[in-house]
């Protein structure tokens, strides 16, 4: 089974940064922190789904489609 290997949005990796060096205002730490674990979350998932998919598949991470100047990921 083929698959692109998941990271950090630039979003994520930025706040991590600042968040190391200074001391984010509250709603940018609970944003920071949403980030970090909807992150792990989704690394999780991609060890399961690796584990148990027991047919040749391609998994995509991070698709985004546009359609009529909509975005939906």
């Amino acid at each position: 089974m083929e698959y692109k290997s998941r990271k950090e949005s630039k979003e994520l990796l930025t706040l991590r940064i600042l968040n190391s060096r200074l001391k984010l205002p509250e709603e940018s730490e609970k944003y920071y922190w949403s980030l970090g674990k909807g992150f792990a979350g989704e690394k999780l998932l991609d060890v399961h789904v690796s584990e148990k998919l027991t047919v040749d598949s391609i998994i995509i991470n991070d698709l985004l489609i546009e359609h009529s100047n909509m975005k939906h990921k």
